[in-house]
């Protein structure tokens, strides 16, 4: 596959009462049992190997606010 189009962008990771990990697009809103999007951005179920690929620690349900981390887009056109 040969890279189309490259950006970078600010994301969110965050853990909810369940202990399932999110990552958003936009800064999401803490409910009581569960993060959510603001309708702005984008919500991807995500498990522990991102954040140690991040090499950020993993959130708790108990933090205040999600973990800002920068992520980069690739967007690839599959060739056969």
């Amino acid at each position: 596959m040969k890279p189309v189009f490259l950006t970078y962008m600010l994301a969110f990771i965050a853990c909810d009462e369940d202990e399932s990990l999110h990552l958003f697009t936009a800064p999401p809103d803490k409910g009581f049992f569960n993060w959510e999007s603001n309708g702005c951005g984008h919500c991807f179920d995500i498990d522990e190997s991102y954040c140690e690929a991040l090499g950020i620690d993993v959130p708790t349900w108990d933090d205040e606010e999600p973990i800002e981390v920068e992520i980069d887009i690739h967007i690839s056109k599959h060739e056969e």
